[in-house]
């Protein structure tokens, strides 16, 4: 995981893609817009943790009190991957509204007066149960804060984060997250049954008639057997009639491509109002489907008042996005390239014009 000592991205436009070199920070900044405008909800910071196998099982842990908890290791969060009292990051953001800052720090907790109900702590077992116990505070502004405990080993709980969930609504931005692994099975069909009979449903089918024109529809085949199990662990749930052929065809059986586009075509139609994240835009998808998947992306942002924020390693994805805006997109900012590379506290921007230049006169932007 990149930390950056200070960072900052400005002149954003509806669609921003973000290019650069492997390990120099793209997914990082996908990551840090998802804790920022989650105002309040610190379940962001686990799914990331999470995803980036951050994980720490099952060790005693006296002061936390938990033998068998999952927790999530929040080293990587900090610069220099040190716990200590002090350590500290920020996140702030320019809306259209208000800005929103956040900063999280580990502090000492507050000390809490023993009760006649608190009973005795087990007996430390090794060395680094002597370390003094500290906390992870988060804040947001506006919103609201939270202090979170942090385990021996340098981990934050499962149970910590769904008492901070469980505690009421937030108020941050509807953000929705794409990996470069795509969307499984259960989150589609949550997705696709949120659509159903709208006009989001034809939309999604648009998307997909990208890659194959002869699909006539779409349809769910049970949701409650992608939630139960196992007939279907990684992709299903969704059935597809093709034109010409009597049968239905589980989605399953149509590739990558097919599944990736309809993972996108779902999160942007259902992130109105809101944001789409989407690492590796391009993974799974031949570079011909890629300008009319910019071109469906960018209708539907417009539509549906949602922001988008990629990245990629293809030259013919950030080609493919100067078609669009030499047919597509109005003069001024609506689509931007950010450049990220190491050590540097900027992006190199693009705007529409110098995107449509760069792949006429073939120059490299990554």
């Amino acid at each position: 995981m990149i930390t950056f000592s200070q960072f900052s991205i400005r002149d954003l436009g509806r669609i921003t893609l973000l290019v650069g070199t492997n390990n120099s920070g793209k997914t990082t900044v996908l990551e840090a817009i998802c804790v920022l405008l989650a105002v309040g909800d610190p379940s962001s910071i686990w799914s990331i943790l999470s995803r980036r196998g951050e994980d720490l099982w099952g060790e005693r842990d006296p002061i936390a009190s938990l033998s068998t908890s999952r927790q999530v290791d929040i080293r990587r969060l900090f610069r220099g991957h040190e716990i200590e009292v002090g350590k500290s990051f920020s996140l702030h953001a320019d809306t259209d509204s208000n800005p929103i800052s956040m900063l999280g720090m580990i502090e000492e907790p507050r000390p809490v007066q023993p009760t006649l109900f608190d009973t005795e702590a087990p007996p430390p077992e090794s060395a680094e149960d002597f370390l003094p116990p500290l906390t992870l505070t988060l804040n947001w502004n506006p919103g609201r804060g939270m202090t979170l405990p942090i385990s021996r080993r340098g981990g934050i709980s499962i149970e910590s984060i769904h008492r901070w969930t469980r505690s009421g609504a937030f108020d941050g931005i509807q953000v929705r997250y794409v990996t470069a692994s795509s969307l499984n099975a259960e989150h589609v069909m949550m997705l696709f049954e949120d659509i159903v009979l709208t006009p989001a449903e034809e939309r999604v089918t648009q998307a997909m008639r990208i890659i194959e024109p002869d699909i006539e529809r779409i349809a769910s085949s049970g949701g409650e057997r992608i939630r139960a199990g196992s007939r279907y662990p990684g992709r299903g749930g969704i059935l597809v009639k093709l034109k010409g052929i009597k049968d239905r065809v589980p989605i399953g059986s149509m590739g990558d491509g097919i599944w990736r586009m309809l993972g996108l075509a779902l999160s942007v139609v259902q992130s109105a109002g809101g944001m789409l994240l989407v690492d590796e835009i391009d993974t799974g998808l031949h570079h011909t489907v890629m300008k009319n998947l910019w071109r469906f992306l960018y209708r539907c942002a417009k539509e549906f008042d949602v922001q988008i924020f990629a990245t990629t390693h293809s030259r013919d994805c950030f080609q493919s996005l100067a078609v669009i805006c030499r047919e597509d997109v109005a003069q001024g900012s609506d689509v931007t390239i950010h450049r990220i590379e190491k050590g540097e506290a900027e992006t190199v921007a693009y705007t529409e014009q110098e995107i449509v230049v760069a792949a006429d006169l073939d120059m490299e932007v990554r």
